[in-house]
């Protein structure tokens, strides 16, 4: 009876080992990446690319070396989380759409900050959509030491469109030579805009307004302290031949509310008024030199 009894209980536990087996190999291997801090550059790093970097979702701060990355950037609700993107300086660290793409498209669901330092974004094309050098929707875009330049919206926002979205800069920030059918500089829509000791210069709005900044309602703020907006141009030839664009510089419209403490909004010319601002909604000018 003994023996009978100890063969009962040996089977029992091998049994339970087997199911115990089963349900550990069932479990999928946890994925190992190289985060919290990720490094890309051309060797030595652990990515070559920003994309692959921007995909372990385990990199929480990647760091950029200096170099030449011909890349189209995409942040989608997939793979969103908290990151920052740490450059080595503007013009040493390059992203170049190669005018094939935007530059970086930002997609959050989750309110997730995306911070940008001490990079330059380049030669964006939306293909036919707003925002061809970076594109944010929803969430909050930090662009501090940034050169966002040269890039092309076939809609709103040749260098940055932002769409119910968050945009803070402290510092540093350059709009430079950007052209869009609106808003050539920077777009706006229904969104916060807070950029502080900016330049948004020599952009175009070729077939609308707002040549360096095109703010939209409603509820739409954008505010801008210590900031230059200068050498933006507002082009739109209607049917009769006639230029009937606003806002060389500032185009405020939709029951947006724009407000610029101190700065410069100078040099700005507009095809038919407001070479300087255009407003439609609430505007705010204190201590800005015109």
């Amino acid at each position: 009876m003994r023996g009978h009894a100890t063969t009962h209980r040996i089977r029992i536990i091998v049994t339970a080992v087997l199911v115990v087996g089963g349900l550990l190999s069932a479990v999928p291997a946890l994925a190992v990446g190289a985060g919290p801090d990720c490094s890309v550059g051309p060797s030595g790093t652990d990515y070559t690319t920003i994309q692959a970097a921007i995909d372990d979702i385990t990199c929480e701060t990647i760091d950029v070396a200096p170099g030449y990355y011909p890349e189209h950037l995409s942040i989608t609700p997939t793979n969103e989380r908290d990151l920052s993107i740490i450059g080595s300086g503007i013009g040493a660290t390059v992203v170049d759409g190669t005018n094939t793409g935007q530059v970086l498209a930002f997609t959050s669901t989750a309110g997730t900050t995306l911070t940008l330092d001490q990079i330059s974004i380049v030669n964006g094309n939306d293909g036919s959509g707003s925002g061809g050098g970076i594109d944010v929707r929803g969430g909050t875009a930090i662009l501090n030491d940034v050169e966002v330049a040269r890039s092309y919206g076939h809609g709103c926002g040749g260098g940055i469109f932002v769409y119910q979205g968050t945009l803070h800069s402290d510092y540093g920030l350059r709009v430079e030579e950007n052209i869009a059918i609106f808003g050539g500089g920077v777009c706006a829509q229904e969104s916060t805009v807070d950029l502080y000791g900016a330049a948004i210069a020599l952009n175009l709005s070729w077939s609308g307004d707002g040549g360096g900044i095109n703010n939209i309602g409603p509820g739409g703020s954008f505010t801008i302290t210590d900031t230059e907006v200068s050498g933006n141009t507002a082009e739109w030839i209607d049917a009769t031949g006639a230029d009937i664009a606003r806002g060389g510089g500032v185009y405020n419209r939709g029951d947006g509310t724009f407000a610029s403490y101190g700065g410069i909004i100078a040099g700005n010319a507009a095809g038919d008024s407001g070479g300087g601002v255009f407003n439609e909604g609430v505007m705010i000018l204190d201590g800005t030199h015109m």
